[in-house]
């Protein structure tokens, strides 16, 4: 279990490190849409590991 949250605590700084590095810089840059598309998209793989670990604990 403590593995478990070591990975995805690193997994979350690491694409929460993309959303935040992802937007242009410059003073005629367009902002990119994908930030709150791939926060939804962490949060959703996330939320499928833990369904898979439960799953996987139920049939030891």
């Amino acid at each position: 279990m403590f593995n478990t949250k070591i990975l995805l605590t690193v997994a979350f700084l690491f694409v929460l490190g993309f959303v935040a590095f992802a937007h242009p810089s410059g003073p005629n840059a367009t902002p990119t849409p994908f930030g709150g598309v791939a926060l939804l998209a962490a949060a959703a793989a996330a939320y499928g590991g833990k369904k898979a670990y439960d799953k996987n604990k139920m049939d030891k």
